[in-house]
Formats: C-alpha cells, structure tokens, sequence
C-alpha cells in the first residue's frame, strides 16, 4: 500500500519509554476531485459496498488511507431493492464549517425493509477502514459534523432511541468479539435532552451484546443543526494502558482508561456512521453531514485538550521556568478543602516519566529534575481526592 506522509516529531527513547512520531496518515475536504465510485452487490445478500476515488490535499481516496486495501462504504439494505431507495450518499454542495460554500459528504437513511434483516440490522450506512495495525495499535481522527437540524423529531426524548456515530470492531470468532461505539441516546425520560453515550461491549452468538463498560455524557450538549468538530483518540490495549477519548468542540465529554479490547487485533474502524433504529427511520429521513477529515497515527503535537482538562478548577499551578532545562519547579494551590495525592508527568504519549505520591499538602512546591528528558511538550497533572488539573510544560536543552 502506497502512503504519503508527513512526519512531525522523531522517535526517540527515553530507557523503555518510546516517544513515537506523530504522523498525518490522510486529509480530505472532499473537494472536486473526490468522488463516489458505483455501488456493487457484497457477498451478503443484503449488503451493498461502494469505495472512493480521487486526490485531495495531497492524499488519494484509493491509495493513502491507512487501511488493508481500500476503504469501503458499506450499506445493509433489502438485497432485492434498489439501493438508492434506502439510503443518499453524495458529495453535496453546502454551507461549511466556517460558513463558506464547502464540499461535504452527505449521509442520509430514507426507510428500512425487514425483509431479510435480523431485528437489530435495519439500514445503516457506514465507510470502513481495515485497519492496518502494523502502522499502529493508536489512531486519532478529526473532522467537522453536522447533525440534520430536525434531530429531536427522530430521536425524541424519553423514547429509548439510538444512533451510532463511529464503531470499532474487533478480530473475533463469533463468540469472542468486541466492539467500541460512539453514538447518541435519548434514555426512557421524556425531560431529558439527547445525550452521548460510549460504550465497549463483548459479542456472543448472534446479536447478542453484553456491556463490559459504558459511560455518558448528559453535561456536553448535543450540537442540532450546526457544524462541531470532533476529535477521537484511541488506543488500544487489553490492559489498563487502553485508553478512548473524545472531545466536541475541544471540550473532553469522554477519557476512558482501561481495556478496550480481548486478544487480537482491530478489525475494522467505522470512521463515518448513521445507524439506528426503527423508531427513528419510522419518524423522518436520519441525515448528517461531514467535512475536513484528518487521520493521524498518533495524538498531534497541537493537540492539547487531551492533556489540559480540569473538573473543576481547584489547583492553580504554576511551573517554572517554562521552558524547562535541567529542572523545574512546580507550585500548586488549593482553592477547596481537597488535598493533592500524586503527581506525575506524562510525555504526548501518555506514557509516565515522573511519578511521586505527595501526603497530606493542600499547599506546596516541588523540583523536578529534568535534565534527562528529551526535548519535547510534557504535562504535569496533581491529581487529589476531588478533582486533578493539568498544565503543558516543555523541555529545552
């Protein structure tokens, strides 16, 4: 597979610590030479496959993407009807991100058939990428979205509907399979708002799903009719080292921490999606748009928001000198009755280079020494029995 690429930062070690390169593996805006190729029977009778083609911002649809041939629109429909009866997928002309006429890849359902689908695969639209884990076992991705502005009329509140997003899948046989999903709720509570919802699940069988973890997010509102740029991050790992992110808009609504997988490698990462459910395609067409994606193979160095996030504020820190040479210096107050507990420096990996556990100080100072860190973009978190803060340093010898 031919791949262009653009190499920001050198790997280098630090003892067993490695600092990988973050590298722009694809950039698209779908802009004019970008195209849809016609849509061709899969070997399911009720699925459909279409790829991509063209050169955008340097990269090609058909050669650069980070995938195991190509990538692939795949449609679940009625295999006896015409596609284009169910679902709209198109390059469509629109108003963009920054209000201007923009290039943006329309994803629309129309209706379901029953007709040979079990009680879960109604219609669903979605672009796959095979996922070539011999680039990495981390991916982070970025693009603008748009949600139709009649959401609430397809998912109204309080009644239990769904929508997914993006979805990984893992290798598996069929009774030793994951998945992760990113995707909307609206719960059974007719005052409540549509909501995020992240979820890692074990498969079994056939559509038979069991939750190994699940968090929402009913804080972060849900964007209707407006473009929000979303960032994922993942890692994945069947240790404590796994670690999913997500951020709207630059605000974090997800950082899971754990294992995000079984014993084998990712299979397949639906970076587009519209799935849902009955309920919904029953009250209108489900549509969204999509533009200006990035796919890194690790977190950018611009990419702060993962690092610098607080859940309340509590810590004021100040480090210096910032840039650091052979040493730092941390400062940490509180402005609550909470006490710091740790605190640790992580690298843009995520990776510890420092680590002490601090007793009993609401107030106080340490040195580090950093004479042996390579340069770089660091971040320092105290993390106490209520909140933990971060702040970004870096090294410079």
């Amino acid at each position: 597979m031919k791949k262009l690429i653009i190499t920001l930062i050198s790997l280098i070690t630090l003892g067993d610590i490695q600092l990988f390169s973050q590298t722009l593996l694809f950039k698209s805006g779908f802009e004019s030479n970008v195209q849809l190729n016609p849509p061709v029977a899969g070997g399911n009778p009720s699925q459909w496959l279409q790829s991509m083609s063209g050169q955008d911002q340097g990269f090609d649809w058909a050669l650069n993407l980070p995938a195991y041939g190509i990538g692939t629109w795949r449609y679940l429909v009625s295999g006896d009807s015409l596609l284009n009866d169910y679902v709209n997928v198109k390059i469509d002309t629109t108003t963009g991100p920054n209000n201007n006429s923009s290039n943006a890849l329309f994803m629309q359902i129309k209706k379901y058939s029953s007709n040979g689908f079990g009680s879960f695969a109604k219609v669903r639209t979605q672009y796959d990428l095979d996922w070539d884990s011999t680039i990495s076992t981390q991916a982070y991705s970025k693009y603008w979205m748009k949600f139709q502005p009649d959401l609430a009329h397809v998912m109204v509140p309080g009644t239990n509907t769904w929508r997914y997003m993006m979805e990984w899948r893992e290798t598996g046989t069929a009774n030793d399979d994951y998945r992760w999903t990113l995707g909307l709720l609206t719960g059974n509570n007719p005052a409540d708002s549509i909501y995020w919802k992240l979820d890692g699940q074990f498969i079994s069988g056939t559509n038979t799903f069991t939750n190994d973890w699940v968090q929402i997010n009913q804080s972060t509102p849900v964007p209707i009719g407006q473009w929000f740029q979303l960032e994922v991050y993942w890692n994945q790992k069947a240790d404590s080292t796994g670690r999913i992110w997500v951020a709207i808009d630059g605000v974090t609504i997800f950082n899971y921490i754990g294992p995000n997988r079984l014993n084998s490698a990712i299979r397949t990462w639906s970076i587009f999606k519209n799935y849902t459910g009955a309920e919904s395609i029953d009250s209108g067409l489900v549509y969204q748009w999509l533009d200006d994606v990035e796919i890194w193979d690790s977190i950018p160095a611009n990419v702060t928001g993962i690092h610098e996030q607080s859940s309340g504020g509590l810590y004021t820190i100040k480090v210096y000198p910032n840039p650091a040479n052979n040493e730092i210096k941390v400062v940490w107050d509180s402005k609550a009755n909470t006490q710091v507990s740790t605190i640790s420096i992580t690298n843009l990996m995520g990776q510890w280079v420092y680590s002490k556990t601090i007793s009993g100080n609401q107030e106080g100072q340490i040195t580090v020494n950093t004479s042996n860190f390579p340069d770089g973009i660091y971040f320092i978190e105290l993390t106490g029995s209520k909140e933990k803060s971060v702040k970004k340093i870096i090294v410079q010898h």
